[in-house]
């Protein structure tokens, strides 16, 4: 049988369908399974699936796909991505981080809603209006894509337009293998030091260069979000 799990798929989210066993006629009976493909072998697909790992003989299995990553993986990513990237002040409102640091990046200057608001979104809205007034910051909006793309659309649909502008400095230090090196760096870092077995990179959806070096580094799209800042 052919391979139907591609070895660069390792890392992904993928769905499964494998021979399980025969009913009493001799008929194949299927069964699914859904989770990072955390390693591949000529013989054997290693799935980490919600109750642990499930390892699939690669001749059983008949057909494999890889699937977009549910809205709590994608909530979740964003929330260790916030850790990684920490503001000098937060605050939680209605299940919404409020994030700033003094105007300095995006990230760190916005509003975080990884769970739905406690209160209506208008009232979630006022709250974090206030908090940001006091910092003399505008309100601004995080919306990870697909997880909040309702949310993104409400946004919109007040007036508060997407944008996101970064000015990107010393050209000359392109093509040089340093980023490269820093990654594989900060790999060994956590794998080595911390245990990690997973990382992620955060790059403008524009930014050509640095998409075609990660992607060659093995990094694949997750998921993707924009701002939304109300208006002045």
């Amino acid at each position: 049988m052919p391979l139907v799990v591609e070895p660069d798929w390792v890392g992904r989210r993928i769905v499964v369908r494998r021979a399980v066993d025969r009913d009493e006629s001799g008929r194949l009976l299927f069964a699914d399974v859904v989770g990072d493909l955390v390693e591949l072998t000529a013989d054997t697909a290693t799935v980490e699936a919600s109750g642990g790992p499930v390892h699939v003989p690669v001749s059983h299995i008949a057909v494999a796909k890889v699937v977009e990553p549910s809205a709590a993986e994608i909530l979740a990513l964003s929330a260790v991505s916030s850790r990684g990237w920490r503001a000098e002040e937060t605050a939680e409102v209605g299940g919404w981080r409020l994030r700033a640091n003094h105007g300095v990046t995006n990230r760190a200057n916005s509003a975080l809603p990884l769970r739905r608001p406690s209160t209506s979104l208008s009232d979630t809205l006022d709250a974090a209006r206030k908090w940001y007034t006091t910092r003399g910051l505008p309100v601004r909006v995080q919306t990870p894509l697909h997880a909040r793309r309702l949310l993104d659309a409400e946004l919109a649909e007040r007036g508060w337009p997407a944008s996101h502008e970064t000015l990107v400095l010393a050209p000359d230090q392109r093509r040089q293998g340093l980023a490269t090196a820093i990654v594989h760096a900060l790999w060994r870092w956590g794998t080595g030091v911390h245990g990690a077995k997973h990382s992620y990179l955060e790059v403008e959806a524009d930014n050509e260069p640095a998409i075609t070096l990660y992607r060659g580094l093995g990094y694949w799209e997750h998921h993707v979000y924009r701002y939304r800042t109300e208006p002045a």
